[in-house]
């Protein structure tokens, strides 16, 4: 009896426990937050898509020209840069005027060539040097081929110079120039001193006084810019067709620097 007893409550005892298991277990389960109902107002809005439009050239506005108004007129080229615009600078020359010859506007002056001439004898020396230097046993051999290769290195060298009488034709537009005024007499006949007022009005604006090709006499101290005359149209292909005109140097500019010593 109590066997049939016991095996007929275990069933129902079952029964009754799964039910307070499941709802523990329910307990233990997140809970899901309610679903809240946004305001379709506060949400932000997206801004609508603009078309791309494509960089089409456009043309610019057309600007309205009136017909009365007069064309600009261009100015001409002032006369004193036309001598500029025919010549190109080629260097300066200073020495003393020797010859010149009015009627054609040309003069001579003498200048002094330096120029280098190689030593042979001290090339020789500088080899040797070179040798006893690489033979050199002590220091006293050493130290007397050194001496010996700094003296002929100073050699190997000489600066000569010699006197040259350079023509040189005046350009049309040469301008004299003086360093120093033109003497002035007074009535008595005697050379009249000039203040420093007078002076400076008679400067100009490179700081040298007016003179003119009459001025040039020999024994004068000068000096000559030199220019060439600008080559047009395309460069000579054979010999024939070179111009000596073309390449021959002129002054532009004599500056008389000193007189001549009295006699």
């Amino acid at each position: 009896m109590n066997r049939l007893l016991r095996w007929t409550l275990l069933p129902l005892s079952a029964l009754l426990i799964a039910p307070v298991y499941a709802a523990e277990d329910k307990k233990d389960e997140p809970k899901t937050p309610p679903k809240v109902a946004v305001d379709k107002k506060d949400e932000p809005k997206t801004p609508p898509k603009v078309p791309e439009k494509k960089d089409d050239p456009k043309t610019p506005p057309k600007v309205a020209v009136k017909k009365d108004d007069p064309k600009p007129i261009p100015s001409k080229v002032p006369d004193k840069k036309e001598a500029e615009s025919k010549f190109i600078k080629a260097g300066e020359i200073a020495g003393e005027l020797v010859h010149v010859e009015p009627s054609k506007n040309s003069i001579r002056v003498k200048v002094t060539i330096s120029y280098s001439e190689f030593n042979k004898d001290a090339y020789k020396g500088l080899i040797q040097a070179r040798i006893d230097l690489a033979n050199a046993r002590d220091f006293n051999a050493r130290n007397s081929a050194l001496n010996a290769l700094a003296q002929h290195q100073r050699n190997l060298y000489s600066i000569k110079s010699i006197p040259k009488e350079v023509p040189v034709d005046a350009a049309d537009e040469c301008k004299v120039r003086m360093a120093q005024p033109k003497a002035a007499f007074d009535d008595m006949g005697n050379v009249k001193k000039l203040t420093a007022k007078e002076l400076a009005a008679l400067r100009g604006k490179d700081r040298l006084f007016d003179a003119e090709f009459s001025d040039l006499s020999p024994g004068q101290l000068i000096r000559v810019t030199l220019v060439k005359p600008k080559t047009t149209g395309t460069a000579p292909r054979t010999r024939d067709d070179i111009k000596l005109e073309d390449y021959k140097l002129q002054a532009s500019r004599i500056v008389i620097l000193t007189q001549p010593p009295a006699k």
